[in-house]
Parts: structure tokens; C-alpha cells; sequence
């Protein structure tokens, strides 16, 4: 009797980080943000290394996205942070927390993020228009202009019809940027000086930020 008593009864479901996983992907289609968001958190809870690493890491994204669609700011900068522990050369991942941090008004770190993700793609054009756009929050328009140019040029046409870089006195044709580099002499860049180069390492070893000390580049 015992035994076709367990074998009527019905299944128990068994949670599980894959299990809630499947919940939250659903939710997520659905565009149900808040239980998909639930739903990773509890995969999260259950995550064990067995599941792979991999798979946290997706979860922690998919669970930033959700809090993201949400407004929720510090939920999803919270995500991304521990996204970046677990990839810190994922360029996007990068790009998502800046953009975050310009939501909540953060600019100068959003411009730190945007300028580690350049570090890792030195062409990544959308990380030069979303830096410019934090300088210019800032109302750096200097460093706003240098980005916007280098995203147009790298054929980001958004970046076109922002503010561009002033044109030095005198309407003479603007010099290629291969031919500047060549010219060792020219010190128009003031990033091209021993000096600047000397400061921002001094400034990095007081523990200032990337973002921060750019904007103090000016004095240099």
C-alpha cells in the first residue's frame, strides 16, 4: 500500500539554479522584468560551482537587464559590478555599468568605465560617443569634442552632428591624425606631452580615478 502510495502522489518540484533559470528566461520573454529579476535572484541563491561559472555570469547580466528595464539603478549597478569580477575584460559589461552610472548621475565614474572599456578596444566608437556625452554633462566640452570627433571619424554618424572640434585660428586644414602622430614636435595634444604623461601617473598613484584625473589635464 506504502508503495502505490508514493507512486500516485504527485511529483515534488525540485529547486534548482537550472530550474529557476527556466522561470526567469520565461518571465524575461514575457517581459514580466520584476519576476524574471525574482527568478535570477533565486537561481543565484541555489548557484553552485557545478553549474558553471559561465552560467553565473549569465544570470547576473540577465538579472541587471531586468532591474535595468525596471529603473532600478543600484540593483543593476550592483549586478554589473559583480558581472566585471567575474570578466573584467568584457567590454559591454563595461559599457552597461557606464551607462548606469549616468543614469544615477554618476558621470565621472561612468567616464572611468568608458574609458576601460577603449583600453580593452581602442576602436570601440560607442564608447568614445558615450564618454563624450558624459564630458559634456560635465560641461567639458573640450574632452567631449575629442571624443565625438574620433567616434565620427570611426564612422559613427550619431556622433557627426554633435558639437565638434574647434578648428584652430586661422582656417588652416586640420592635419591627418596619422601625420600628427608622426610630428613629435607638435604639442597641440596636450596628451602628447611628457608632462601630461607624468601628472596622470602621479594622480593614478594617489589612488585618483582614470576620469578624474583627465579632468584635471587642464593646468598640464
Amino acid at each position: 500500500i506504502a508503495a502505490l502510495l508514493i507512486a500516485l502522489a504527485p511529483p515534488v518540484f525540485a529547486e534548482s539554479f537550472t530550474s529557476w533559470m527556466k522561470d526567469a528566461d520565461k518571465a524575461s520573454r514575457r517581459d514580466r522584468h520584476a519576476r524574471a529579476a525574482e527568478c535570477y535572484g533565486n537561481a543565484l541563491r541555489l548557484w553552485k560551482k557545478g553549474d558553471g561559472g559561465g552560467a553565473k555570469l549569465e544570470a547576473l547580466k540577465a538579472k541587471a537587464s531586468a532591474h535595468a528595464a525596471l529603473k532600478q539603478w543600484p540593483d543593476a549597478l550592483r549586478d554589473l559590478t559583480e558581472s566585471i569580477r567575474l570578466a573584467s575584460g568584457d567590454k559591454e559589461l563595461l559599457m552597461r555599468r557606464g551607462r548606469a552610472y549616468v543614469e544615477t548621475g554618476r558621470e565621472r565614474k561612468a567616464i572611468t568605465d568608458f574609458s576601460a572599456a577603449i583600453a580593452v578596444d581602442i576602436d570601440y566608437k560607442e564608447a568614445y560617443l558615450a564618454r563624450g556625452r558624459a564630458y559634456q554633462k560635465l560641461g567639458d566640452m573640450k574632452f567631449a569634442r575629442e571624443d565625438y570627433g574620433h567616434a565620427c571619424e570611426m564612422g559613427l554618424t550619431d556622433a557627426c552632428s554633435l558639437p565638434a572640434r574647434p578648428k584652430p585660428a586661422g582656417s588652416v586644414p586640420r592635419k591627418s591624425a596619422t601625420t600628427e602622430k608622426t610630428e613629435t614636435s607638435d604639442a597641440s595634444d596636450p596628451l602628447d606631452a611628457p608632462a601630461c604623461f607624468g601628472f596622470l601617473n602621479k594622480c593614478f598613484d594617489e589612488g585618483d580615478s582614470f576620469g578624474s584625473c583627465v579632468s584635471k589635464l587642464d593646468p598640464c
